[in-house]
């Protein structure tokens, strides 16, 4: 695939790749992060492009302003697939364009214990932990 997108008002970005993932600071430890994207803190008011499988290793993750919309130009001759936070889907045409920006409502949500987010990183997904070989049981002639 080959996107054209435009972060604000500033010059667009080539994009060719699989696909691409926009992203929050929540949405950043799960599909972006297997993706190659960074691990993003909550409270971050950011918003985070990472590109599926590059065709170009100039083509990396970008962290920009949350108060920046976005808009990706469809640039492949053929329809595009979009999933919105793995619901469904639509097709995007050549002509079509469609704008991401963050949403004039903000999400709260109810914990009945305050969740650390460097622990969590740390008992989820082994984060800052020490790298430690593990013997392989595997015997060499």
């Amino acid at each position: 695939c080959h996107f054209e997108i435009q972060i604000g008002r500033h010059a667009p970005i080539d994009i060719a790749a699989d696909g691409i993932i926009i992203s929050t600071p929540t949405g950043s430890t799960a599909y972006s992060l297997s993706a190659g994207g960074p691990v993003i803190t909550p409270g971050v008011p950011v918003l985070e492009l990472s590109p599926i499988c590059p065709h170009s290793l100039a083509s990396r993750a970008l962290v920009f302003a949350d108060t920046e919309p976005v808009t990706v130009f469809p640039a492949s001759p053929n329809r595009m697939m979009m999933v919105v936070d793995g619901n469904g889907g639509c097709y995007v045409l050549p002509e079509d364009r469609v704008r991401v920006k963050r949403s004039d409502y903000k999400a709260r949500f109810i914990r009945l214990k305050s969740p650390e987010f460097f622990h969590i990183l740390r008992e989820k997904l082994g984060w800052g932990l020490p790298h430690i070989a593990k013997p392989t049981s595997v015997e060499l002639p």
